[in-house]
């Protein structure tokens, strides 16, 4: 079985000038969990996951704080303070980031003739969900997991099953 057999040819994309705002919009609208990058062109520069914006949120942050009484006899004491942060306040602080900022840019990718047994292996070996599609050095389409599942399943379905 072949990748074009299998790919979403309908892909949700980002820009790298988009905002990590807009492309959890994104995500949220059209219920995915991460988007190829293109550029204007629609060539791909990079991959953008849910997984890339949570591993940016600071949601601890650390201060200094002056004791009193000093510990020590004569001068001043600092005591490091580890504070919580609320998780829509770290958001906030990384909202207006761009999309080029946190994307991945180690982007693998596939295209059309590959085998779907390619883009299995390719996605547990670098532990990825999807794979962007590019034929030309254009953005074509996406296998996800769940495209690689659903093609068996069709797959299966369509093979006759032998009598033993």
């Amino acid at each position: 079985m072949l990748v074009k057999d299998i790919m979403v040819k309908e892909v949700v994309v980002l820009s790298p000038e988009d905002t990590i705002a807009k492309a959890t919009t994104k995500f949220a609208e059209n219920n995915v969990s991460g988007c190829p990058v293109v550029d204007d062109q629609g060539a791909l520069v990079g991959m953008l996951s849910e997984a890339d914006i949570l591993g940016h949120l600071k949601t601890q942050y650390k201060r200094l704080k002056m004791r009193y009484p000093p510990e020590i006899m004569f001068g001043i004491s600092f005591q490091e303070e580890r504070k919580e942060k609320e998780i829509g306040q770290a958001f906030d602080e990384i909202g207006s980031m761009k999309v080029k900022d946190l994307m991945r840019m180690d982007v693998v990718a596939a295209t059309t003739n590959d085998t779907v047994e390619k883009v299995v292996r390719l996605m547990v070996r670098k532990k990825v969900n999807r794979i962007p599609i590019v034929q030309d050095g254009k953005l074509v389409g996406i296998v996800t997991r769940g495209d690689v599942i659903g093609g068996l399943y069709q797959n299966e379905n369509a093979t006759p099953k032998r009598s033993s």
